[in-house]
């Protein structure tokens, strides 16, 4: 199956999905996109229900501007200043760990490519495109014989002297045990880059 295209707003994160061969769509991945907002009409719970009502146990996939999950503590951490989080995320992140199967999160929003695991939840943040690191990223989720992979590889497509704005390696694997997503991590591993 070739390459998804799922947008959470006109502009803002486009992240490109390449499934595996043996991914049913319709049995195992349900995919939807929302924007979460900053302001005090963030998006309602009951949005997030209709959106995630048909997932049972199949992988649950959520394209969104801002993150589910808040990552304010690694990136204050790496020395990175931090965009700030839904309002809401503690009500959002609640919700989605109650779901049961598995979730991944494709966020944007805090220009810092780094990951956020909780319980059945799986948050990928991207490395900006606009300004350092200039990432493009590509996801492969693969799911087949009862197990689910998801791998993130990030390139840069321009290059820059800047630090870029990673915690995150460049590839970067996460399997799915039936109760918790793990992380592999990749043979182009560096020290400094978790």
């Amino acid at each position: 199956m070739g390459p998804m295209r799922s947008s959470s707003s006109p502009g803002r994160f486009t992240p490109i999905l390449m499934l595996g061969p043996r991914v049913n769509l319709a049995d195992r991945i349900v995919m939807a996109a929302g924007e979460l907002s900053g302001t005090q009409d963030a998006w309602s719970l009951n949005d997030l229900d209709r959106a995630c009502a048909t997932s049972g146990d199949a992988l649950f996939v959520w394209a969104t501007h801002f993150p589910a999950l808040t990552v304010r503590d690694d990136i204050v951490a790496a020395g990175f200043e931090y965009a700030g989080d839904l309002l809401n995320h503690y009500a959002v992140a609640s919700h989605l760990t109650t779901l049961n199967g598995p979730v991944l999160v494709l966020g944007g929003h805090v220009h810092v490519r780094t990951h956020r695991i909780n319980r059945n939840v799986l948050q990928l943040t991207q490395g900006a495109l606009a300004e350092s690191p200039h990432d493009l990223s590509t996801v492969r989720i693969c799911a087949e014989e009862g197990r689910i992979s998801v791998t993130r590889c990030a390139r840069p497509v321009v290059p820059s002297d800047a630090t870029p704005a990673v915690i995150d390696p460049s590839n970067l694997s996460f399997t799915w045990d039936g109760c918790t997503w793990h992380a592999r991590h990749s043979a182009s591993f560096q020290a400094g880059v978790r």
